[in-house]
């Protein structure tokens, strides 16, 4: 079971991938959007059990890769890692990922978030 993850911040997305990977799943990490796109573009993509991002990068951010995604694989479960996510946050947002991690998260709850894109896949 594949997770990806798509973080500019070189320290978060190596502390995602180290904690996927001793969750016990495989994991590919992409340091921008573009990147990411270009990879379910090509040959070699293989569909995730989910997608763990970012919503500020720079160039495109997480709300634009999320559109993208969701234009290619609708139903492909999203979660979105922001420092960012409060009251603030547009409903647009909110609508188009199923979990939220806040920075900075505890290993506990991306624990949790992995088990719920697996149980909730049927996997």
């Amino acid at each position: 079971m594949e997770f990806h993850i798509v973080d500019d911040e070189d320290v978060v997305r190596e502390v995602l991938v180290e904690s996927v990977i001793a969750f016990g799943y495989s994991t590919r990490a992409f340091k921008d959007a573009r990147a990411y796109l270009a990879y379910i573009g090509s040959p070699e993509f293989k569909h995730p059990v989910g997608l763990i991002t970012d919503m500020q990068m720079p160039g495109m951010d997480g709300l634009a890769l999320i559109k993208e995604v969701r234009a290619r694989f609708p139903y492909l479960r999203i979660a979105l890692v922001s420092a960012h996510i409060g009251h603030t946050t547009k409903p647009e947002v909110l609508r188009q990922v199923c979990y939220y991690l806040h920075k900075p998260f505890r290993s506990h709850e991306l624990e949790k978030v992995l088990r719920l894109f697996v149980v909730r896949c049927g996997i």
